[in-house]
Order: structure tokens, then C-alpha cells, then sequence
């Protein structure tokens, strides 16, 4: 048995170049892979919008989903350069998320970046495509969440005042990103606590600093979030659990997975690698962790999503992975094996996982969007209709194709759901009277201002004697018409105040 983790005597600085030379690589390429490439649905396009046209605290309408990654990319003005740099971001913190796991299981750089590079191409291969999707280029906050993670324990660990005191603004971002962050960071501080896998005083130590941290995200949600007091509320029972299981099952390659998994627990456990149980632990825990979620009214709410789970599917890998690369550290095997084995799965991820590149790479939005914005996009330039008003999915898709094709300093905003932010730029655009030019989905004038105020939040009506222009363009039939805001004066109030805090309306 090995009681002691190896020194890293490899070379931790090569290491940790080493893997971020390919994340760098990975997130440059993933998003161009046939399975992953021109998938944007209008939650991904928004995070542009939010990025170019007003920078709110967190996604718009919500008091989660801290702006973290839109914020990075805010200096790129250009919509579709914002996304695309965007969706970099987004690929490269999944690629290197595995590090939020294994850096509780391992200093030792070498064993970390086998780790992370065995762990994504495993994801790779194992998800379907929608959940590729959702773990690599969709907004989804976990991998970024995890990445700060790995950076705060990195920095707890070096010790003194000054690194101790970057960790609570740095863990605060994490959970504001994404507040269910705490559904994997309590159960991994109780484990690494209760089986001594770190000093216990120091596991107490960041855990506090993760209470305070948690404390002030929760605060500035309630502050700068526009939906206060978003319920997570529980409703146990053995359906849910199966349907959240079943879930799983449907988009992961579970039985190819458990396999390799499961060979993997079983070699660390036989060559007695360190800290074997508190692997076991998260492997074993986060499965159970599939069906607590399962019964949280969010996760039933949302039709069991596999992109809630995927965060625990990829800390069951990392923790398997872990096991093997630990015992590897002492195989007889030449040294470059193992390194050659994660580029060789890397590549086969990409290629048989990914489906290699896409014959259209630099396509943006998801079918059917991506042949009708175009030409609905066209038509709104022409009509000069500023305000587009429809469904979340088609409002968005075409706000986003107006915004890329239209010369400025012509720009479009959406009548719909998670417009209100912007409400008084486009009141502003408006006449006097309050009338601004519309450009519609719905198929009649009333039901088209219903849409716009209710995506606005405030009252908007057709005007009267305007039946509208009915068009069709790219197999799509839309209203071209004149609505007016019931009260021109307070629609042209912004909705975010100060230093983006909204208004209580």
C-alpha cells in the first residue's frame, strides 16, 4: 500500500503548460466539430446581446447565472466576433472543469493533466450530442464555476494572508455563476473532512471561506438579481429518481462508461493508490447525487435536463480517472504512454465523439433558425422595424441575425421573454406618441402587442385603423405592423439602475 501521494518530480510547470496549451487547442477546435457547430439556441445567442448592448449583472430576468463569461468578452463589440469568443471561453473552461475535482484528489500536476485530458475525451465519446452541446459551447455555468474552484483551492493551498484573502471574491464569483456550485463543494469539503484526505483544520479553514463566499454571492443576487427568492423546493419520490436516472442514461454511454470506469476504481484499488477511499467517495456519492437532484422541484420543473447532471457525471469520471493515473504514476511503463494514450483519446473524441469538423464550421444558429433568420433578418432591415416581437426561440434568433447584418446605426431589439432590460432603448426609439415599427411572428396585431408586453413589461396595443402588412419570407409568415406603448413616459425609464441594480417595478 502507498500511504503518501508521489512528489511531483516531473515537472509541475511543464505539466501545467503542457494542459493548458491543449485546453487552448481543444477550445479553439471543439467548437467547430460537426456535432457541436452552428447549434446556438436563444439562450446562447442572448449572452452576445447581453455582452454588446447592456452588460447586466446576471442573465437577464434571473437573480442566477452571474455574467462572468460575457463580461470577459464585453470589449469585443462586434456581435458575432463577442459570441464566438464567448463560446471559446465556454469550451475551454469545460475542457479543463475535471481540475475542479481531481485538484481534491492530487497536487501532483502530471496525474492532474492526465486526469483532465482523459476525463474530456471520455466525455467526449460517452455523451450524445445534445449533451456535448450543453457541456461544451451552450451557456452552461458549471465548468466555469468549477475552473475558479480549482484556481481558489490552488491558492488556499500556497497559504499566506494575501492568496487566503483572493479566495473569498474568487469562490463569491464561482457560486454567483452558478449557486448550485454547493451541491458539489459541501459534499466534497465533508468527505476530504471526515476521511482526513487533506488536514482537517485546513479543509475547516477553506470551508469557512466558502460559507462567506456563498453568503455574499447569495447577497448580490438578492441586490442586482431581478427574480428574488428563486425556490429550490424538494418533492421526493421514486418516479422522480428513475426519471433522473433515465435521463442520465439517455445521454451518456453508460454501459461502455460504467465498464471503463469501474476497471479504472478497481487498478487504483489494487495498487493501493492514495487517497482511494476518498475517491470511492465521490464516485459512489455523486451517483446518489443523480437522484437527490432528481427531487428538487427545479430539476422535475425543467424535464430532468441532462445539463444538471452532467456536473456529476464528469466528477464520477474524474474520480475514476484519478485511480488510474495515481497507480500509473508507479507503472512500469514507459512514461510516455500514458500521455500519447490521452492524445491518442483526445483525437478519437473529436473525430468519433465530435464527429470531426462540421461542413459548415462557422454557422451560428440552430436549425430551423438558421435558415429562416436570415431572411426575416433582411426583412426587418428593409421595413426598418427596430422591435422584433415572437417567441423567445424565433425573437431572439432574429434580434441577433438583424444586429450582425444591419448597418449601424441601425439596430434591433426583442418583444419578448428577458426584454425588459432593454425596454427603454427601445421606447426611446418610438415616436413621441410612444409608436414604434414592428416586425411580428404572431399572426395578428392584438396577439403581437400581448407578446411585446409581455416580454417589455409594460403595455403595449396596436394602433388603431394599422391591421398590419402580412409577409412571408424564407417560409416564414410575419406581421409588419405599428404598435404604441400605453405610457411612453414610464417605458422610457430603465429598467436597471445605478450600477446595473434593477428597479423594483
Amino acid at each position: 500500500m502507498m500511504g503518501a501521494e508521489p512528489v511531483d518530480s516531473r515537472g509541475s510547470a511543464y505539466w501545467t503548460l503542457a494542459l493548458w496549451l491543449i485546453a487552448l487547442t481543444g477550445a479553439a477546435a471543439y467548437p467547430f466539430a460537426r456535432s457541436l457547430a452552428g447549434f446556438q439556441d436563444g439562450d446562447g445567442l442572448m449572452t452576445a446581446l447581453i455582452s454588446t448592448q447592456k452588460l447586466t449583472w446576471y442573465f437577464w430576468g434571473q437573480d442566477r447565472l452571474l455574467n462572468f463569461i460575457p463580461a470577459l468578452a464585453s470589449p469585443f463589440s462586434d456581435l458575432e466576433t463577442n459570441l464566438r469568443v464567448q463560446i471559446f471561453l465556454r469550451t475551454l473552461f469545460a475542457f479543463l472543469a475535471p481540475a475542479g475535482i481531481l485538484c481534491f484528489l492530487t497536487d501532483n500536476r502530471r496525474t492532474q493533466a492526465l486526469g483532465v485530458m482523459m476525463t474530456t475525451g471520455i466525455m467526449t465519446l460517452a455523451l450524445s450530442a445534445y449533451g456535448a452541446f450543453n457541456l461544451f459551447v451552450q451557456h452552461n455555468p458549471f465548468a466555469t464555476s468549477l475552473v475558479l474552484t480549482w484556481f481558489a483551492w490552488r491558492l488556499f493551498q500556497r497559504g499566506g494572508i494575501a492568496a487566503q484573502i483572493v479566495v473569498v471574491p474568487l469562490m463569491a464569483i464561482a457560486y454567483a455563476v452558478n449557486l448550485a456550485l454547493f451541491a458539489v463543494t459541501v459534499p466534497l469539503m465533508g468527505l476530504i473532512f471526515v476521511l482526513g484526505s487533506h488536514p482537517r483544520l485546513k479543509v475547516l479553514a477553506f470551508g469557512l471561506l466558502n460559507v462567506v463566499a456563498l453568503y455574499i454571492a447569495v447577497r448580490h443576487a438578492a441586490i442586482y438579481g431581478d427574480m428574488h427568492g428563486t425556490s429550490f423546493g424538494l418533492s421526493v419520490s421514486v418516479d422522480a429518481m428513475r426519471s433522473g436516472y433515465t435521463s442520465v442514461a439517455n445521454a451518456v454511454a453508460w454501459p461502455w462508461v460504467l465498464t471503463a470506469c469501474l476497471i479504472m476504481l478497481a487498478v487504483g484499488t489494487w495498487r493501493g493508490v492514495p487517497r482511494t477511499l476518498t475517491a470511492l467517495g465521490i464516485v459512489f456519492g455523486f451517483v446518489l447525487m443523480i437522484g437527490v437532484l432528481s427531487c428538487a422541484s427545479w430539476a422535475q420543473d425543467n424535464g430532468f435536463n441532462i445539463r444538471y447532471y452532467l456536473v456529476f457525471v464528469l466528477a464520477v469520471v474524474s474520480a475514476s480517472v484519478y485511480m488510474l493515473f495515481a497507480a500509473e504514476e508507479h507503472s512500469p511503463l514507459p512514461s510516455i504512454v500514458a500521455p500519447a494514450a490521452c492524445g491518442l483519446l483526445l483525437i478519437v473524441g473529436f473525430f468519433a465523439g465530435l464527429g470531426g469538423i462540421s461542413s459548415t464550421p462557422h454557422a451560428m444558429l440552430q436549425p430551423p433558425w438558421r435558415n429562416e433568420s436570415p431572411p426575416i433578418a433582411a426583412l426587418a432591415i428593409q421595413e426598418r422595424t427596430p422591435l422584433i416581437v415572437g417567441s423567445f426561440w424565433d425573437a431572439w434568433s432574429a434580434v441577433y441575425e438583424v444586429n450582425i447584418r444591419a448597418d449601424k446605426p441601425f439596430v434591433a431589439y426583442g418583444g419578448a421573454m428577458r426584454g425588459r432590460d432593454l425596454r427603454d432603448r427601445v421606447a426611446a426609439m418610438a415616436s413621441p406618441d410612444g409608436t414604434i415599427r414592428a416586425l411580428c411572428f404572431l399572426d395578428t396585431p392584438q396577439a403581437c402587442a400581448g407578446q411585446a408586453s409581455n416580454g417589455l413589461k409594460t403595455p403595449m396595443t396596436p394602433v388603431a385603423g394599422d391591421p398590419g402588412k402580412v409577409v412571408t419570407t424564407g417560409g416564414k409568415t410575419v406581421l409588419i405592423l405599428a404598435l404604441r406603448f400605453v405610457d411612453p413616459a414610464a417605458a422610457r425609464r430603465p429598467a436597471i439602475g445605478p450600477w446595473g441594480r434593477p428597479y423594483k417595478q
